[in-house]
């Protein structure tokens, strides 16, 4: 679609305002210089003259425009192609036409005009034939006084006016941009150099050198006065004028001027050392001379007598450190990260390859390839962390396996020391002690008893798998888990615990310390303690340790020879009875034939009788008596009866002696 202008106004009749309103519209929005203000009093005159609801200023900004002004309040806001508004497709328009625009619901360019309102007028605004120095947005939502075209005609008239303006304030912003650019460039180049002054103001009071602008032939030319720390001259020293010679000794004076001389002849800076006797100190000092200019030089003296006095010592420390090295049997090299010996300490170590064998050469030119590998890991890992880092390693030397342990600590970001020494023997130890611990670990596994170590309130320490399998855990954790209270959960009578502490107190071990205890399962058995309590240097009590015996079968039998012990002395007593009785019945038998003349025929037969009797039960105690006899001294007291009845004194009453092969074993 083609737009199509508007006429122009043909008389002043076809103004709505007067020339008084024209002067007074013209004056208000030309009147300010600044661009921020004149765009601000536009819209306010805009708002005021026109029935326009939206007004807004456009301006260019390189290839797209941008709103400078708004009563939307959205100043700032780039208008670009990209953006496919209805305010670019406006702008479009106007850089077509390049003339005023008035849009209503009846003119030829009503798509252009939004959808909430009456009529919109655009104002461009064009200092030259080229491009639009700004735009003036008009936007009318009042249906019953929209924009007309006296407006247009109005404001066109106007442009003329408003662009100038807009270009005089463009120009002064952009001046006043500049100027303010240049100011602060210039404020800025003056900090810099006040800076720099201020740095070498700093440099020159913190450098502890005298120095001093010297001529060829020996006179001072000026005196840069430092933080001074010589004791040369005094602080409100002034030599301009004055020859070397004056101040200093003639050999000293004599070296500056042929110092200054080379220096001037060659361009090159002149160093060299000197020592002053000033009063009794000696000073050590380094002079510099530096030509700057045809016939002058710059000498400056520092005083470096602590520097020299610990280089001197530095040297003797040297001297001491090869001594030491010496006498050190580790080797020292520096490698670098690629593992290439670099340097190696004159030391002295017990098995090593040559110097020229491993100085410059790489690990794996001289280690097996896992050994220089494992080496060259370690290295890395140093200097990533920038930590020390040990680690051992074996090698085959003239035949034998020698042992290494390795620290490596970093020197550089890319070099580290590395110091090397032979523990062949202690590895050999270890081992030694490995295998020993190895054997006894085992015997303490595998014992048959338990064996124990607890603390003195009663928590057991470690156990062995004998005394969990005794007490009736699963393992040795789960009985150092379970078991935390000895006296309360292990045994039957408490006070047991009380007894075994107070006797290791008091003798410091125990043995054959019998108790009942409860297995884990509730069963109750018999066990033998032999421990002892263990001290620390400062004889202090740490904890127990001891063995553990089940004795359970023992008590036993114990009890079974007590029970055969009773039914033996029930029956003793009842045999004892009947011998009684039976010695009495012979003696009133032989009486009765005494007295009465009875036929001794009659009495034999109850005689033989009672005879049999006795020799049968003989014959059935004979082998628990010569039993019991074998054994009664393992037997305890309360077994007294049964020794009793192995005893001879009843027995030659009525029985025959025992044979002499009898023995233990049942007839």
């Amino acid at each position: 679609m083609t737009v199509v202008p508007p006429p122009p106004p043909t008389s002043a009749g076809d103004l709505p305002w007067d020339a008084a309103t024209w002067v007074g519209v013209s004056t208000q929005m030309g009147a300010q210089i600044e661009l921020e203000p004149l765009l601000q009093s536009w819209i306010e005159v805009l708002q005021s003259q026109t029935s326009a609801r939206v007004v807004e200023v456009c301006l260019p900004q390189e290839a797209d425009w941008r709103i400078a002004a708004s009563t939307r309040g959205n100043e700032g806001k780039g208008v670009a192609a990209a953006d496919d508004s209805h305010l670019w497709r406006i702008l479009a328009r106007i850089e077509d036409i390049r003339d005023a625009l008035l849009i209503t619901p009846t003119s030829p360019n009503a798509d252009l005009l939004p959808a909430q309102a009456s009529s919109l007028l655009v104002l461009p605004l064009q200092s030259n034939p080229e491009a639009l120095t700004g735009l003036i947005y008009l936007e009318s939502h009042d249906l019953d006084h929209p924009l007309t075209t006296a407006d247009l005609h109005f404001w066109r008239m106007l442009t003329p006016i408003l662009t100038s303006a807009l270009d005089h304030a463009c120009r002064f912003q952009h001046l006043q941009n500049h100027i303010q650019q240049q100011t602060h460039d210039l404020q800025l180049r003056l900090a810099q150099r006040e800076a720099v002054e201020a740095q070498h103001h700093a440099i020159l009071t913190a450098i502890p050198d005298l120095m001093f602008r010297v001529r060829a032939d020996g006179i001072y030319l000026g005196y840069i006065k430092s933080n001074q720390m010589l004791d040369l001259l005094p602080a409100s020293f002034d030599p301009v004028g004055q020859h070397i010679s004056t101040l200093l000794p003639v050999e000293v004076a004599e070296r500056h001027v042929e110092a200054a001389q080379t220096a001037l002849t060659s361009g090159q800076m002149q160093v060299y050392e000197q020592c002053n006797h000033i009063g009794e100190k000696e000073q050590y000092e380094e002079v510099r001379v530096v030509a700057c200019g045809p016939e002058e030089v710059l000498v400056t003296v520092r005083d470096i007598t602590e520097s020299k006095r610990a280089e001197l010592a530095l040297r003797s420390s040297e001297a001491e450190l090869r001594a030491l090295f010496s006498a050190m049997k580790d080797l020292v090299v520096v490698r670098d990260e690629e593992g290439r010996c670099l340097k190696i300490a004159p030391t002295s170590p017990r098995r090593c390859l040559p110097t020229k064998v491993i100085l410059n050469r790489t690990l794996h030119e001289i280690m097996p390839r896992a050994v220089a590998d494992q080496i060259l890991e370690h290295i890395c890992l140093c200097l990533r962390t920038q930590e020390m880092v040990s680690l051992d390693y074996s090698l085959v030397m003239e035949g034998e396996v020698v042992w290494m342990s390795t620290n490596i600590s970093p020197l550089t970001d890319r070099t580290v020391i590395l110091v090397a020494r032979d523990v062949t023997d202690r590895k050999q130890a270890e081992e030694g002690w490995r295998l020993a611990e190895e054997k006894y670990q085992s015997i303490y596994t595998d014992a048959s008893i338990g064996v124990y170590q607890s603390t003195l309130e009663g928590r057991y320490l470690a156990a062995n798998p004998a005394l969990a399998n005794l007490y009736g855990y699963q393992s040795c954790a789960d009985l150092l888990g379970s078991l935390t209270d000895i006296q309360q959960q292990l045994y039957v009578d408490p006070t047991r615990r009380t007894e075994f502490a107070r006797i290791m107190a008091a003798e410091g071990s125990v043995s054959d310390f019998e108790s009942q205890i409860y297995r884990a399962d509730g069963q109750v058995i018999w066990i033998s303690e032999t421990g002892r309590l263990v001290r620390d240097s400062c004889d202090q009590p740490l904890y127990y340790e001891g063995t553990v015996t089940d004795i359970t079968a023992r008590k036993q039998a114990e009890a079974e020879l007590l029970q055969i012990n009773e039914e033996l002395r029930c029956t003793l007593e009842e045999l004892q009875t009947t011998q009684t009785g039976l010695i009495q019945s012979e003696k009133m038998a032989a009486l009765g034939q005494l007295v009465a003349g009875v036929p001794t025929k009659s009495i034999l037969p109850w005689a033989s009788f009672g005879l049999r009797w006795a020799i049968s039960v003989n014959f059935l105690i004979r082998p628990w008596s010569t039993c019991l006899t074998c054994s009664a001294p393992c037997l305890p007291p309360s077994t007294s009866v049964l020794r009793d009845c192995c005893s001879d004194p009843w027995r030659p009453r009525f029985l025959s002696p025992p044979r002499k092969n009898d023995s233990c074993a049942a007839p």
